[in-house]
C-alpha cells in the first residue's frame, strides 16, 4: 500500500530521524533503514534512494561537526595543542607518539607491568578524555577511535584540526580503557597465582600437621597400651604393690601410717632407713600410676579411647577409600 505523498513532511522526518539517529550511529545505510521505518511508520510516500543518500549525509556531517566542536570546546588550549602534536613528535625508534597511541604496549604479565603502567600514565597525562567526551555517545567514540586508529600520522595532518583532535581524543580514550583493562587483567592474574601458591602452602601445612597428629596419636596409644590392665606398667604396679606388702609385712605392727623417720627412731635404727624409704618409694609410684588410671577414667576409660584413637586414624594418609560406598 502506498503512503499518502507529502514531499516537505516526508523529508522534514527523514531529517529529523536522521540527525537523532546520527548522533549515536556513524554507518549511512543504518541511518537510512531508521528513516524509512519512520516514515512507513507515519504512513507517507518514501524518496528516491538518491534523495535519502544525500539527506544521510548532510545529517550525518552536521551532526559530527556539531560533536567534533563540542570535544574542542571542552578540551583547554594546553590540551589541544598536546593532541594536536601528537604526529609531530618523533620518538627514539622513529615513530610518532600517535603511532605509540595506536599500539599496545605488550601483553599483560607481570614482566611489563612497569612499561604497561608508564603507558597509561603517559595517556592519562594527556588530559582528561572523560570530561573530553562527556556528551558524546559511545558508539561514536569507537567508530571515530577506529578510524583514527586506520589512519597514520602523515594521513591525520590532512584532516580539520577539529577532526584530528577529536578522532585523537576518541583513540586517547580507547588506549585508556584498554591499558586499564590490561593492568586490571594482570592484577588478577597475579592475584590468583599468589591465592593458588597460598592454597599449595596451606596444603602443604595441613601435610605437615597431620604427620604431627598422627605421629601425637600413635605416642598416646602406646601410653594407653603401657598402663591399660594388660600392659606392662599395670604388671609393674602389681609387682610393686607385692613388694610393699612384703616390706610392711616385715615391720608388722609398726603401723603403716609411719614415716620412715618415725620407724627408724622407734626401732632404734634397727632397719636400715634405705630399706624404709625402699618402701615408701614403692607406694608413691603405685599411687602416681593410680593418678594417669584416673585421668584416663576421666576422659572416658581406655575403650573410649581407643574408639577415638581409631576414628582419627582411620583417615590417615588421605585414605579417602573408606568413604566409598559398599557395592551391592
Amino acid at each position: 500500500m502506498r503512503g499518502r505523498y507529502d514531499g516537505q513532511a516526508a523529508r522534514r522526518l527523514a531529517e529529523e530521524t536522521m540527525r537523532v539517529a546520527a548522533a549515536s550511529k556513524n554507518n549511512l545505510a543504518d541511518l537510512i533503514n531508521i528513516a524509512l521505518e519512520k516514515l512507513v511508520e507515519a504512513n507517507l510516500e518514501i524518496p528516491r534512494f538518491s534523495t535519502l543518500d544525500a539527506m544521510t549525509s548532510t545529517a550525518r556531517g552536521q551532526v559530527n561537526e556539531e560533536i567534533l566542536a563540542g570535544i574542542r570546546d571542552r578540551m583547554t588550549e594546553e590540551e589541544r595543542r598536546r593532541v594536536l602534536g601528537l604526529p609531530d613528535v618523533i620518538e627514539l625508534d622513529r615513530k610518532t607518539l600517535f603511532n605509540a597511541l595506536k599500539q599496545n604496549p605488550g601483553r599483560a604479565t607481570w614482566s611489563h607491568f612497569k612499561r604497561l603502567k608508564g603507558h597509561l600514565e603517559w595517556v592519562d597525562g594527556l588530559g582528561d578524555t572523560g570530561k573530553w567526551l562527556e556528551q558524546v555517545a559511545s558508539t561514536k567514540v569507537v567508530d571515530f577511535a577506529d578510524e583514527a586508529e586506520a589512519q597514520d600520522a602523515a594521513t591525520l595532518k590532512e584532516y580539520t584540526d577539529d577532526k584530528r583532535m577529536a578522532l585523537t581524543a576518541c583513540l586517547a580514550a580507547k588506549a585508556r580503557m584498554r591499558a586499564r583493562d590490561d593492568l586490571a587483567t594482570m592484577l588478577c592474574k597475579r592475584m590468583a597465582a599468589k591465592a593458588k601458591k597460598a592454597r599449595e602452602e596451606l596444603a602443604e601445612i595441613h601435610r605437615q600437621q597431620q604427620k604431627i597428629v598422627e605421629a601425637l596419636i600413635g605416642n598416646y596409644r602406646t601410653l594407653l597400651q603401657q598402663v591399660d590392665k594388660e600392659g606392662p606398667a599395670q604388671s609393674a604396679r602389681a609387682r610393686a604393690v607385692a613388694l610393699t606388702k612384703e616390706a610392711l609385712d616385715a615391720l608388722e605392727g609398726l603401723g603403716e601410717e609411719l614415716s620412715a623417720a618415725e620407724v627408724t627412731g622407734r626401732l632404734d635404727g634397727r632397719v636400715s632407713p634405705a630399706f624404709l624409704l625402699l618402701a615408701e618409694g614403692l607406694m608413691v609410684q603405685s599411687n602416681g600410676l593410680d593418678s594417669l588410671l584416673s585421668a584416663v577414667d576421666k576422659l572416658g576409660g581406655f575403650e573410649a579411647q581407643y574408639a577415638q584413637i581409631e576414628k582419627v586414624s582411620t583417615h590417615h594418609g588421605d585414605n579417602w577409600e573408606v568413604l566409598l560406598p559398599s557395592v551391592p
